[in-house]
């Protein structure tokens, strides 16, 4: 039962700042993708770095691997630090936005989804969703 009251008060906090819970499972996937991104973003461009630089090192002439060898570390440095200051700007203006309030909450929204247990608040007898015909 504690379950229940607890998704409740995390339900409300989220409807009143988004306005339906639906708009918290979408800022909760958008949080997770940009995490992804994060992680997964610098990797590839690592990877790119390294092959643009053993190109580079072939044939050092050729200036389209020293603008691609640029564009690489560019690039790293944005797809790392976007994610980041999002959420850092999103965790200092917690309180002033609603957008702010449901990205921060979303994540225990989903979690005390998952985590929730069913109550029975009846006294009738269980039965049966799917009736098997009697047979004589």
């Amino acid at each position: 039962m504690i379950y229940i009251l607890d998704y409740q008060r995390i339900s409300q906090d989220i409807i009143e700042a988004c306005g339906s819970i639906a708009i918290a499972n979408i800022l909760n996937i958008m949080k997770t993708a940009l995490s992804l991104i994060q992680l997964i973003g610098p990797i590839l461009c690592m990877v790119a770095l390294a092959i643009n630089f053993t190109k580079l090192m072939t044939n050092p002439e050729d200036k389209k691997y020293k603008a691609s060898l640029k564009n690489c570390l560019i690039a790293l440095v944005i797809l790392f630090m976007v994610p980041l200051l999002i959420n850092i700007a999103m965790s200092l203006t917690d309180e002033s936005f609603n957008i702010a309030k449901c990205w921060n909450n979303a994540a225990e929204v989903v979690a005390s989804e998952q985590n929730g247990e069913y109550v029975d608040t009846s006294t009738k007898p269980k039965q049966e969703i799917i009736s098997t015909p009697e047979t004589s």
